[in-house]
């Protein structure tokens, strides 16, 4: 069994969501001590409505849509439905990701929104821990992704790869830090400016600093040196009927 205590991060307990326009504003409740079952247990403070946009909180360790077979049939949009039974999801996160996500509760807000993404106008704002002290501080990466076949024949993202297309990400960093044992690591804001499977994880590691808790791509003292993968989606802008509507949820690091 890996030690999950190999870099002492302080991770915090709330999250909000919020209308840039409206000021509406919720303080909804997050433990990242929960467990995925946990989780969406009490639909009121869990969500955020706004006519037929529904903001939701996705934490880490859960699917965004169900997979294949029993044992991947739990999901946020699973548990979404329970609720609201036309609720259709828009996008997607990775299964470790935390972070906002959207839903469309009528056939048309759906279509809307998938199309603002699917454009490139839908607005979105990550936070990451990476291995060590990002030198510039703030930067592009235009690196394109594709897929390669593994070994036992699955396909995984890559750098470059078959069929690969462009990918851009913008980084700012916010804080470079030690942990209590001195280990270096960065908080950085990044911005993806399209959409690619494991865009993030791929760039910064691209960019020579991989994502704490990436059990898919960094070296092994790195991919288990925190309980979860450090990658929280934190703001979401779309714009909804002529308005900037602006959801979001504090980062738990």
């Amino acid at each position: 069994m890996h030690n999950s205590n190999l870099f002492p991060i302080n991770f915090g307990n709330n999250c909000t969501a919020y209308n840039s326009n409206l000021g509406d504003h919720q303080i909804l409740s997050d433990d990242d001590n929960e467990t995925a079952e946990d989780f969406f247990e009490v639909q009121p403070n869990v969500t955020f409505k706004k006519t037929d946009i529904l903001f939701v909180h996705k934490p880490s360790h859960l699917l965004s849509v169900p997979g294949v077979g029993p044992l991947k049939a739990d999901s946020l949009a699973t548990r979404v439905c329970k609720y609201y039974p036309n609720a259709k999801i828009c996008h997607r996160l990775d299964r470790d990701t935390s972070g906002v996500m959207v839903f469309g509760l009528t056939k048309d807000s759906h279509r809307h929104v998938s199309k603002l993404f699917e454009v490139k106008l839908a607005r979105k704002e990550y936070v990451c821990l990476v291995d060590g002290h990002v030198k510039s501080n703030e930067g592009r990466i235009n690196l394109p992704i594709g897929k390669m076949k593994t070994e036992e024949g699955f396909n995984r993202w890559v750098i470059g790869g078959e069929k690969s297309r462009d990918a851009i990400t913008e980084y700012t960093v916010d804080a470079r830090l030690h942990a209590s044992d001195g280990h270096a690591y960065s908080r950085v804001i990044v911005r993806p400016l399209t959409g690619r499977g494991q865009q993030i994880r791929l760039h910064m590691k691209a960019l020579g600093h991989p994502l704490l808790g990436d059990t898919l791509h960094a070296p092994a003292n790195v991919a288990f040196a925190t309980p979860r993968l450090c990658l929280h989606a934190q703001s979401l802008s779309l714009e909804i009927g002529g308005k900037v509507c602006c959801a979001g949820v504090i980062s738990p690091f």
